[in-house]
């Protein structure tokens, strides 16, 4: 007798960044979105925020949904750049579009 199992898949997050310091925003999508955080965008290697300082910036990150594709999850990710509004803040554009 067989058993049926399920497809594993690694599910592909839409979070955001507020920087209150800076008055920025940036959108972005990963299966890791913690280490994308400490790996990337914290110690300088994400081009678009590396003027950020995630040691003194007032910064909060948040998982905004989850997506079985990347396709999916950059389509979400986008339209949340172009849909967010908060008075004052920059929206800073992810890769890709």
């Amino acid at each position: 007798m067989t058993t049926k199992t399920k497809k594993n898949f690694e599910w592909w997050y839409v979070y955001r960044g507020t920087n209150k310091t800076q008055k920025e925003v940036y959108h972005g999508i990963s299966k890791e979105v913690v280490d994308r955080i400490t790996k990337s965008h914290c110690v300088g290697t994400t081009k678009a925020l590396a003027h950020w300082d995630c040691s003194s910036d007032k910064i909060e990150w948040e998982k905004l949904s989850k997506h079985k594709t990347q396709t999916k999850a950059s389509e979400v990710s986008h339209t949340h750049e172009r849909t967010f509004t908060k008075r004052g803040y920059l929206i800073i554009k992810t890769a890709g579009k």
